[in-house]
């Protein structure tokens, strides 16, 4: 009996994992019919209604699961989510809290602390939290470069510093603001990155070699995660200077010429990586797009990665013969923004940390307009109020 009910745990928590909340509530049900007294079972059941965007029944599933156990750690963490996405910060701040109290080097309970502080705009405590969940990834770092080439932040003019990109794309556009930053502390500032970012960040500032991850690496005296830089310059981040990542004028030309005059020329990217945790909330059906077509005077053009959009630096010169890029959180966005183009960014319920959980617009790109998706609330909605703008800029 109890292999059974431990499978059904670890059912529900796979489903979950894998956005299959209607299918991962059934078995919490079927789990829950055999015995009412499983606390790490319930919690899972709260989860699964965190992510039906039913804050009620998660909170209701969750707080069974305290009483049952209130060391249940799981139970803690859905349940600071599920006050956070009701409206209650304090009620959330105070589950995050307990779940640290019960088990301090908890890696899950730093991390959902650190969510709830980026959502509110704290970013020195925040990003300290983050850190911990970029722990194994240091770990595996650590064991490519070694444990005592990892840089402690000290400037020094004879530096040659390596800096490791292990994240997603969006992470590096995002982050690449900071390497002028670096640049300012170390003599020489090598970036890796993935292939096809390469050739739109080799000239960005403060970078003065791009190395292609999984290629020969050249001599370097210390490491940092590019993801951990942020947390280096929290006391006193960098004001924004954008553009900061701009098109090959070569590639430009050559997208520019399919441009008519006379439209106004919208990008748009509906999808990203669906291998992303959160692909569920951020990403669009294709269908959903053509919510947006047929305005009059605007001309639509896809960003989606393509035979003609290869690479990044292919993407980022078609968007700079646009007036304007829609797209949901993805890798285009960041990019975009970064180049300092309109962007119409549209955030699932439940956006990336940047986006913080309310608010019209972003300090990241100050060219950049938020359009929520409410949570409990559809798409269409979203879509229907972007076509309006949209129509209305196209006109004016």
């Amino acid at each position: 009996m109890i292999f059974q009910l431990l499978d059904y745990v670890n059912l529900a928590a796979t489903l979950n994992s894998q956005g299959r909340y209607h299918e991962a509530i059934a078995a919490c049900r079927l789990g829950l019919e055999v015995r009412r007294d499983l606390p790490r079972l319930l919690a899972q059941l709260g989860r699964a209604a965190l992510g039906l965007e039913n804050t009620a029944d998660a909170i209701a599933a969750c707080e069974a699961a305290l009483q049952l156990d209130p060391a249940c750690l799981e139970a803690h963490l859905e349940l600071a989510f599920a006050h956070r996405l009701s409206g209650d910060r304090e009620s959330a701040l105070a589950a995050a809290n307990a779940a640290l109290a019960i088990d301090a080097e908890s890696e899950h309970a730093h991390c959902v602390l650190a969510t709830l502080l980026l959502w509110d705009g704290d970013l020195r405590e925040g990003l300290r939290e983050q850190e911990w969940h970029w722990r194994r990834e240091a770990e595996l770092l650590e064991g490519r470069f070694g444990a005592g080439r990892r840089w402690d932040g000290a400037a020094s003019p004879a530096l040659r510093l390596l800096v490791a990109h292990e994240q997603g794309y969006g992470d590096l556009f995002h982050a690449a603001r900071f390497l002028r930053h670096l640049r300012e502390r170390a003599g020489y500032v090598i970036l890796e990155c993935a292939p096809d970012a390469a050739d739109v960040l080799r000239f960005v500032a403060g970078v003065d070699e791009i190395v292609v991850k999984g290629g020969l690496l050249p001599a370097f005296d210390a490491y940092v995660r590019l993801m951990s830089v942020p947390a280096m310059f929290v006391d006193d981040l960098p004001p924004v200077e954008i553009p900061y990542i701009r098109a090959e004028p070569d590639r430009i030309g050559l997208w520019a010429q399919r441009l008519d005059a006379g439209s106004l020329h919208v990008g748009v990217a509906w999808s990203g990586n669906p291998a992303h945790t959160n692909d569920r909330d951020r990403s669009l059906p294709p269908d959903a797009v053509a919510a947006l077509d047929g305005i009059e005077g605007v001309s639509l053009h896809s960003l989606q990665k393509s035979p003609q959009l290869e690479t990044f630096a292919d993407t980022a010169a078609a968007i700079a013969g646009l007036d304007l890029v829609i797209s949901v959180d993805t890798a285009v966005a960041h990019l975009a923004g970064a180049m300092g183009k309109p962007v119409w960014l549209l955030l699932g319920a439940r956006p990336d940390w940047r986006w913080m959980l309310e608010g019209r617009d972003t300090p990241w790109y100050p060219a950049t307009r938020l359009f929520r998706r409410p949570f409990g609330g559809v798409w269409d909605a979203v879509l229907t109020e972007v076509r309006t703008e949209l129509a209305s800029l196209a006109a004016s």
